[in-house]
């Protein structure tokens, strides 16, 4: 049975044994069935190197058939069930529009936190200027009260009013008619009495003193009140430009991200139109694409299919005919068939067999299925 299945290489076998060496088995030379069995197992071995390096190759190819079946398919499955529609570009559009108008009014936005902002400084420094100068005004009201009040003690009003003291006159004088504590009459009376004017019923020192000390105790309340008025709007006025710097940064990061979505959307029209343009032909090209790889495909997993079987037989054969030829009915055999040979029909012989062996297994091979056997 083994000799009915593999007879090629049976052949081949039998024809390398007479044409190499076949004398040796009749006048004591080396076993020439022992170098016709190593090239054998040469082959099967170069047999099986060729179909893992084909295993390889094939593996990456079918990788690249699921890879690309998988992404063409999806691309086929997103234009057929999501097709892009004018009314989808005009929703872009409408999104595009409403996202332009957000970008002017948070301008605008900006714009008037800015405007507050000045305006909130430019009022820091007018009431700030304000309460400077009513504070210098009301420490030289004290500081003329003060003084005045010590030349009346002293019982020296005269020389107060002729000294260069008399400064402090014309402050005194200003600070009675704006004074709030102090009646019409009881400003008349003191006013004319700091002016060194005669008049009918003239108040006394003691009168004179009290109402200067009123005068100084009434400033003084006043610059407390207007110092504390201060403080608090210097306070106010922090978190007012704090609130409004909050504000135009906010504004800022939103209208940059607002211009980032107006540029996102103007390339998304822009795409959905050439998409749209584009995707019924591109449709029908990636399916003519996909059908012609699916049937690329499976021909080459047909065809690996027919080489495994052929390289498998291949294989069998050859081990078959190792068989046979380390049998001792195979050495019987040759001795049988071999004559003595000359020494010219040796070389002869030699030569022919090698070429013989060639025409045998060129014929029964199949095309382009293994690189040609190396022939050493």
């Amino acid at each position: 049975m083994a000799f009915l299945r593999a007879p090629a290489f049976f052949l081949l076998a039998l024809t390398l044994v007479i044409g190499a060496d076949g004398a040796g088995l009749k006048y004591g030379k080396a076993n020439p069935i022992r170098k016709v069995v190593a090239m054998i197992e040469k082959m099967a071995k170069k047999v099986e190197e060729e179909g893992k390096v084909e295993d390889e190759l094939f593996e990456k190819f079918e990788c690249y058939c699921t890879k690309t079946q998988k992404e063409l398919t999806d691309m086929v499955n997103k234009a057929t069930q999501n097709p892009i529609t004018q009314a989808d570009i005009d929703g872009k559009i409408a999104e595009l529009k409403a996202a332009k108008q957000d970008v002017e009014d948070l301008k605008k936005s900006k714009a008037d936190s800015e405007d507050d902002l000045a305006k909130a400084v430019t009022l820091r420094k007018q009431e700030n200027k304000v309460y400077k100068k009513e504070v210098t005004t009301g420490k030289e009201t004290v500081t003329a009260a003060d003084s005045a009040i010590g030349a009346l003690k002293a019982k020296n009003i005269g020389s107060f009013l002729q000294s260069e003291r008399s400064r402090y006159v014309p402050v005194l004088l200003k600070a009675i008619a704006n004074s709030e504590a102090l009646g019409p009459v009881t400003k008349h009376k003191i006013s004319f009495f700091l002016q060194g004017k005669r008049q009918d019923q003239e108040p006394s020192t003691g009168q004179a003193i009290g109402i200067l000390k009123t005068l100084k105790t009434g400033t003084e309340g006043e610059i407390k009140t207007v110092t504390k008025q201060e403080t608090t709007s210097v306070e106010i006025n922090q978190e007012i430009k704090k609130t409004k710097a909050e504000q135009i940064a906010e504004a800022l990061q939103q209208m940059e991200d607002k211009m980032t979505k107006v540029g996102a959307i103007e390339v998304q029209i822009v795409n959905m139109k050439n998409d749209m343009k584009d995707g019924a032909a591109a449709l029908e090209e990636n399916k003519k694409t996909l059908a012609a790889l699916k049937t690329q495909c499976q021909d080459k997993a047909k065809e690996r299919e027919v080489r495994n079987k052929l390289r498998g037989e291949e294989q069998l054969a050859l081990q078959d005919v190792i068989k046979m030829l380390t049998s001792d009915d195979a050495l019987e055999i040759f001795k049988k068939a071999i004559k003595p040979p000359s020494l010219l029909q040796i070389t002869t012989g030699h030569e022919v067999a090698r070429n013989k062996a060639k025409s045998i297994i060129s014929s029964r091979r199949p095309n382009n299925h293994h690189r040609s056997l190396a022939w050493s």
